[in-house]
């Protein structure tokens, strides 16, 4: 029933958007109700080898490769994870989630204004300025950044609570 839920959720967010599902990522809970469920495990190994396999060795995509489902939906298990303000180490993605998306999605990473006393405002990728120091002696180097992450096609992505 786990990976039949998954894929009503891919069919809403591709019903949505006109967009194909293509990956579903899977924090603690979801990874968690998968591999302790051995029919799961089955439909996952007999699914994984009638499609393209993908070494998970060769991802570089801050992400664990776990197997697909029977509609061909790549399954993740995020690795990424944050330092919040208490300190504590935190996933990107709550662990009570799933998230559903597409790659064919349009996002792109837009940048906003740098502001600069001496030179003024700015947008671009990067700005950065040089300037020596007398005492102690010294050259230093700043660079900024204010990148924007922008999805364009928000309806290509699904979100769902694990019970």
């Amino acid at each position: 029933k786990i990976l039949e839920n998954i894929d009503d959720y891919c069919a809403l967010g591709e019903e949505d958007s006109s967009l194909p599902i293509t990956d579903v990522l899977l924090v603690k809970n979801a990874k968690n109700e998968l591999r302790t469920n051995e029919t799961v495990l089955k439909q996952l190994a007999a699914n994984t080898a009638k499609f393209a396999y993908i070494d998970p060795q060769k991802t570089e995509v801050g992400a664990q490769f776990i197997g697909y489902t029977s509609s061909g939906v790549r399954l993740w298990h995020p690795t990424e994870s944050y330092e919040n303000s208490a300190g504590q180490k935190t996933s990107m993605i709550p662990d009570d989630k799933i998230v559903c998306l597409s790659d064919q999605m349009a996002a792109h990473v837009h940048f906003g204004m740098i502001e600069d006393l001496k030179a003024g405002s700015f947008v671009g990728e990067i700005f950065s300025k040089v300037w020596d120091e007398e005492d102690p002696s010294g050259r230093w180097l700043k660079c900024a950044s204010a990148p924007l992450a922008y999805v364009e096609q928000p309806d290509a992505i699904v979100v769902a609570k694990v019970l």
